[in-house]
This record gives C-alpha cells, sequence and structure tokens, in this order.
C-alpha cells in the first residue's frame, strides 16, 4: 500500500515562483527559482532583488507561468501592451 507524504514524514514540495529580472548589462531577463512560503514572501523576494542593483530596471514574479506582480520597466511594459481584447490594425473584430 502506498503511503502519504504526511504518513512518510515528508514535506510537500514548497510551491515555485520564478522571478525575472530586467538587467540592463544582459539581452534577455535573468530568471531566479524562489521557493517562498507564499506568495507574499516570494513578493519581497522580487522587491529586494529589483532594488539590489542599480542595473536592475524591473521584476516579474510568476507562478506557474502565470504573471502575478511586476515592477519597473515589466510593469511599465504591460501596462503599454494592446489588450487582446482590442481589434486589431487591418483586421475584423
Amino acid at each position: 500500500m502506498t503511503k502519504t507524504l504526511r504518513e512518510r514524514n515528508i514535506a510537500p514540495l514548497a510551491p515555485l515562483f520564478e522571478i525575472y529580472v530586467d538587467d540592463d548589462r544582459y539581452t534577455v531577463p535573468s530568471l531566479y527559482i524562489s521557493m517562498a512560503v507564499d506568495e507574499d514572501e516570494a513578493k519581497a523576494e522580487a522587491e529586494y532583488l529589483w532594488g539590489n542593483s542599480p542595473h536592475h530596471l524591473g521584476v516579474e514574479l510568476r507562478r506557474n507561468g502565470e504573471s502575478v506582480f511586476r515592477l519597473g520597466s515589466f510593469a511599465a511594459a504591460a501596462l503599454s501592451r494592446p489588450c487582446r481584447a482590442q481589434a486589431q490594425p487591418g483586421h475584423a473584430g
């Protein structure tokens, strides 16, 4: 019979968060993996990374590939993107 994690005294894995850092020294964002216990802790890590270097222009926190938090250049870029629901020029919609 298969035992559960609790029965085997094994803690379940913490959620994994991805933190992308826009660093002006590189052409692509740097990826950090966070094993924070919750989203608030992961946000604190992202804020720390953003303020950790003058080269860090922005951060984006993702969980399971979905963006949950943005600061700096990532936030500005999200605001400037057209809404997907808007019709594109030259297309009916």
